[in-house]
């Protein structure tokens, strides 16, 4: 490929001026760029070979990609404080986006207590992962952890709750290609024990993770 024209000369007159690229065998690229001050009688030349740089992931932590996919749920919670467990399906469609840096959750379930929906972003910074979650209810809640043995256990900001210290956590525990457990657990002594407040079984719907 050859690019060509004139460049004005500060003293006056033109110069002319031409760059060619060419491909090499081993994929790198030689440029040459000629330049004449007497019309094309005579030119001076010089180059450069550009050999391209292997990329680096953008993020090298994947560590969360066995949430990727598509998934059926079944949702078992409390319809309304105070009320016995009731059973629920819904479904999550979980993506990495924007070159793996980002976890993106699509929630729809039709209960316990009336369809709701929400969504989440997950990414890995300094050494953890970090979670922000929203959904119909007008809830904003913000996660931080990390892998803990064979589960991942992301917990929220601390909140004064009647005099209590309240930590609310999720786990990702049981998890195989196609299943998994989640458990949403409370803690009222800042994160000593907790109790199940809701739980939800995946099972990936159709192939492998997209």
């Amino acid at each position: 490929m050859r690019f060509a024209g004139e460049l004005p000369r500060p003293g006056g007159g033109t110069l002319l001026d031409r760059t060619t690229l060419t491909p090499l065998p081993d994929g790198r690229v030689r440029q040459v760029i000629e330049q004449s001050r007497d019309g094309g009688n005579s030119w001076h030349a010089w180059e450069g070979v550009y050999t391209r740089q292997p990329r680096a992931p953008a993020c090298a932590n994947r560590d969360f990609d066995f949430w990727v996919g598509s998934w059926d749920l079944v949702v078992r919670a409390p319809p309304a404080p105070g009320q016995p467990w009731a059973e629920a399906k819904g479904t999550n469609q979980i993506d990495s986006t924007y070159a793996g840096c980002v976890i993106e959750e699509h929630f729809r379930a039709d209960g316990p207590g009336g369809f709701w929906q929400g969504h989440s972003v997950s990414a890995f910074q300094n050494g953890k992962w970090r979670q922000t979650w929203v959904d119909d209810s007008g809830s904003f809640l913000a996660f931080i952890g990390g892998w803990d043995g064979k589960q991942l256990e992301l917990r929220g900001e601390p909140r004064q709750e009647n005099g209590k210290t309240i930590v609310m956590r999720m786990v990702f525990s049981d998890i195989s290609r196609d299943k998994l457990h989640w458990s949403w657990e409370r803690s009222e002594d800042r994160g000593h024990a907790f109790v199940p407040a809701m739980t939800i079984d995946y099972q990936r719907h159709g192939g492998g993770p997209r």
